[in-house]
């Protein structure tokens, strides 16, 4: 036996050994499989100085997040099939997972498995977390909320040092590092997107004190507003109107004066807060690059314009294309191969239109159910509008990623165990043996 091959059987068996003993302590504990999905997000994805967690064996590229979403798939086929898919959102859930399959297959077959596997890995890790935690068999309990929480304060602990060593500068400034221009920003839009899911769960947590949530609300706000990620930016206006809109609407029969006295507090302090952020002229450029000839918002447009024209026979239209095929256009006269940034235009390019249906159409269904969520005590209901509306807005320029998978897949499981329940007429215990009472703040 040559070296090569021992070292081939050898990493094998480091595989199948991990694997075994991944599979053990996820089926046992749901919560030990949202920790470790919040940590390879933290340490793989979330922050701009990111680690591989991979290894090549025999030019092939594997990752601990490949190892790990593939177990939690294979977790969550195995209770679908011996369970069942009574729920129309979890089945739509393994809509999206097997037109993924196909699309993989086809491009296998034209491209070859590792660039395949390539292209498909964003979806991956965005439907593995939301399969499995849609299939789970108890209630999630409240501690999942507390791990979201603590994993966007986690972002924001980290990004400042970055911010005493970098300084802030304009979004498109780029920073030496190791001799290589990176980005100034050293929190990812995805993970940024979790800080803003941090401070909705903040302002809905019973457990802290009304001064503590603002306060930490505060923090998590100011750091949105340094990390410049301009569509957390829109997403964070988008779910502070509508946020502030609905709680005037709840409390307003209850104290007219509370509410009135809001408004005007956010009257006065609103065109305070908007020179404040225009007298800071990094702040400045990031707004005023968005509205320029060639910003980024611009490009992206011409870019989807680009590749939803250029993939429009029938075929790609009823089925998408293959992974790994090419996403080459031109924009401004450059040559451009990098993925749309826009999660609707990609599960068109990928799965064609079905696959755009079905994923805007579970984004739909789940709010048009918020109300149901917010009265089996997940979040208030309008927590949860708040918490979809954010997704919706990131989609529009970048993809979901795991984490959102997970809080999506926690929604489906909330109501589907909520539906098991109503129909068996059992108590659903929480994971910790008690009663499924969700902490959070009640509507």
């Amino acid at each position: 036996m040559t070296g090569g091959h021992l070292h081939i059987l050898m990493a094998a068996g480091v595989f199948l050994a991990a694997s075994v003993a991944l599979v053990y302590f996820v089926c046992r504990s749901q919560l030990f499989a949202a920790t470790l999905v919040l940590l390879m997000f933290l340490l793989t994805d979330a922050i701009r100085d990111q680690f591989s967690l991979s290894v090549t064996v025999s030019g092939f590229r594997v990752s601990a997040v490949d190892i790990f979403c593939t177990v939690l798939i294979v977790i969550a086929a195995f209770r679908s099939v011996t369970v069942g898919v009574d729920n129309a959102l979890l089945g739509i859930g393994w809509a999206l997972a097997l037109l993924l399959v196909f699309h993989a297959a086809r491009g296998v077959a034209d491209f070859g498995f590792q660039t395949a596997v390539n292209s498909v890995r964003p979806w991956l890790y965005f439907l593995a977390p939301l399969l499995f935690a849609s299939t789970v068999p108890v209630p999630w309990g409240n501690r999942v909320w507390r791990l979201i929480a603590c994993t966007g304060l986690v972002l924001v602990v980290v990004s400042v040092p970055y911010f005493f060593a970098d300084g802030i500068h304009p979004a498109s400034r780029l920073v030496v590092r190791n001799g290589h221009l990176i980005s100034d920003r050293p929190v990812t839009a995805s993970g940024a997107l979790v800080i803003l899911m941090t401070v909705v769960l903040l302002l809905a947590s019973r457990r802290l004190s009304p001064r503590a949530r603002i306060f930490w609300a505060a923090v998590a706000v100011a750091d949105i507003i340094a990390l410049e990620q301009r569509t957390v930016w829109v997403a964070s206006l988008a779910i502070g109107l509508v946020g502030f809109v609905a709680w005037s609407r709840r409390r307003l029969p209850q104290d007219e004066r509370l509410v009135s006295g809001a408004t005007g507090v956010l009257l006065i302090t609103a065109p305070i807060a908007l020179f404040g952020f225009f007298a800071d002229k990094s702040f400045r450029a990031s707004l005023a690059e968005t509205t320029a000839k060639n910003s980024t918002f611009s490009w992206r447009t011409q870019s989807w314009q680009e590749l939803v024209s250029s993939h429009h026979s029938a075929l790609d239209i009823a089925s998408g294309g293959p992974a790994g095929a090419s996403w080459a256009r031109a924009v401004n006269g450059i040559l451009v191969t990098q993925a749309p940034h826009d999660a609707f235009v990609e599960a068109f390019l990928r799965f064609g239109v079905p696959g755009v249906a079905l994923f805007g159409g579970l984004l739909i269904a789940l709010w048009s159910r918020r109300t149901a969520l917010g009265a089996s005590n997940v979040l208030p209901a309008s927590a949860v509008g708040l918490i979809l509306i954010a997704q919706v807005v990131f989609s529009v320029t970048y993809t979901l990623g795991p984490v959102q998978g997970l809080i999506l897949g926690i929604f489906i499981s909330t109501l589907s165990l909520e539906r098991a329940k109503a129909r068996y007429r059992v108590p659903a215990r929480g994971q910790d043996g008690r009663a499924g009472h969700i902490a959070m703040g009640h509507q």
